[in-house]
């Protein structure tokens, strides 16, 4: 099993994220909620995040564009962020560059705020799944600026920040107590939501 390694510690992701994974329980998830008392979660598809009231400061894509997300469907995914996002707010993408056997595992080691992480992580050849290039060419294509992008020892990283229009919220007058909010975006088609509570 090969190791990936990982550093995050200097990140710093916002107060209201979108976190695009498999489910409520990514890593990204552990380390905002390590840092507030007062968060709230929900998991949410495509369809409901662009109808929630909150602006949201980042976005973040923690290995998961491997597990079969095709040009189309980021592009889909990016188009709806940008209605969401507020002008120059970032996107971060980390991702696993090697997909030529048909069933890839590592170790990935996540350097963090609350200490090291290791995850485990499969990864299945689907050639439809979305590469580099295509990643940077559909971020420009919706008003963001790359502000780093790169790949080094097995893992491709991207930064790009949102200089779009400004996100205004749908509900001006709605006001809410909480300190920090995740957003965890399911890309799959089934639909999960959980507020005020441990994911």
């Amino acid at each position: 099993m090969k190791r990936l390694y990982v550093d995050i510690r200097n990140i710093d992701f916002g107060e209201n994220i979108i976190d695009v994974c498999n489910g409520g329980d990514s890593a990204i998830n552990k380390i905002i909620s390590s840092k507030y008392s007062n968060i709230e979660k929900d998991i949410s598809n495509l369809q409901q995040i662009d109808n929630k009231n909150i602006v949201y400061n980042s976005c973040v894509f923690f290995f998961v564009l491997s597990r079969g997300i095709t040009k189309f469907k980021f592009n889909k995914i990016i188009k709806v962020i940008t209605k969401v996002i507020d002008k120059d707010s970032k996107i971060y993408i980390w991702d696993v560059v090697e997909r030529n056997k048909l069933v890839s595992k590592y170790e990935l080691n996540v350097e963090s705020d609350i200490g090291l992480i290791k995850l485990p992580i499969k990864v299945y050849f689907k050639p439809y799944s979305i590469k580099f290039l295509d990643i940077i060419k559909v971020l420009e294509n919706n008003s963001f600026i790359i502000k780093n992008s790169l790949i080094n020892q097995g893992i491709l990283f991207v930064e790009a920040e949102f200089k779009g229009e400004e996100t205004k919220v749908k509900n001006e007058g709605y006001i809410s107590s909480i300190k920090c909010k995740i957003c965890s975006f399911k890309f799959s088609n089934k639909v999960f939501k959980k507020r005020n509570r441990g994911l």
